[in-house]
């Protein structure tokens, strides 16, 4: 799947307003036949609105982005409609459709319960089950040739039924096949691997930077709070604690040796020492968690009610 996007199709309203080309074979709806409910959420280029089709009476969540006239932004969003409908999955949130519009763009997807931004368990049966699932996205993705590069906990949501675990917000990936620049977008730097932002440190045929992304995910799971302490939150810094400072973070020892083992195999700052996808699957702190349990009962399901009221699900 190609992701190369050099200078995006554009014009320019009378007003000013950038309005974004979105390729022929784009699916595209209109606000107008929705009403809009409620926010969901709120971010620096947008928000996320809760909607109901006029027609059909069925809710579904409305993201919107704003554009400007820089470069980096435009190329970002129209990446994300190229990849609208393309990337079909059980654990990625599929986009439904799109609309352009004077000045910004909106993504139709199916509603969620919640993102895992505020998620807290110490529960390791809870983490497996998120964490099987984000292997599976990320194999996924593996087998599309596609790097997320900004997995963080805003970034994974949560079914409503609390079913099903789903990645979401495209606008940062890459094809291995390209080139692939250091980040310098602060938002993203913090669950950034350390090859992503020095790229002296990347490892030829390795491209497994949301492994580290995802190691983290689940440490600050289990702490309640991003597992490493930046001495200076400025970009430099942050930056340079990253790449080269001290050991990465461990899981506590309080953990089991699995979920111990597990989050080792993940945050190794050297690509080539993190575990494959495969191997993680295979780990004892998956298989041990989500198998069937003594009851016979599958722990996915077995702990699905507990899962959502943990995650306070709306």
């Amino acid at each position: 799947m190609s992701l190369a996007c050099n200078s995006p199709p554009y014009s320019i309203d009378l007003d000013g307003n950038y309005i974004l080309h979105v390729p022929a074979d784009t699916p595209i709806f209109r606000g107008d036949e929705y009403e809009w409910e409620h926010p969901l959420g709120v971010g620096s280029y947008g928000g996320v609105h809760k909607v109901r089709n006029k027609e059909s009476n069925k809710c579904f969540a409305i993201k919107e982005k704003r554009i400007w006239p820089k470069d980096e932004i435009l190329k970002r969003v129209y990446q994300e409609i190229k990849l609208a409908g393309n990337l079909i999955h059980p654990n990625i949130l599929t986009i439904l459709a799109v609309e352009s519009l004077p000045g910004k763009v909106r993504f139709l997807s199916n509603l969620m319960g919640m993102d895992m931004d505020n998620f807290h368990c110490k529960d390791e049966a809870i983490l497996a089950f998120v964490a099987k699932q984000l292997l599976e996205a990320l194999s996924y993705l593996n087998q599309q040739g596609i790097v997320h590069r900004d997995l963080k906990p805003s970034n994974i949501l949560l079914s409503r039924d609390c079913s099903l675990i789903k990645i979401c917000d495209f606008e940062t990936s890459v094809n291995v096949s390209t080139h692939v620049s250091p980040l310098t977008d602060a938002g993203v730097l913090k669950y950034s691997a350390p090859e992503l932002l020095d790229t002296s440190l990347s490892v030829k045929g390795t491209y497994n930077s949301d492994t580290w992304s995802m190691g983290l995910c689940l440490l600050q799971f289990y702490l309640n709070r991003f597992p490493i302490k930046f001495k200076r939150n400025d970009f430099a810094s942050v930056l340079s604690q990253i790449v080269f400072d001290g050991e990465p973070p461990t899981a506590p020892p309080d953990c089991s040796k699995e979920f111990q083992d597990f989050i080792s195999l993940c945050l190794q700052r050297q690509p080539n020492r993190r575990a494959s996808l495969q191997k993680l699957k295979e780990h004892d702190f998956i298989k041990l968690n989500t198998t069937v349990g003594r009851d016979g009962k599958n722990l996915d399901e077995k702990y699905c009610s507990k899962f959502c009221l943990v995650g306070n699900v709306g």
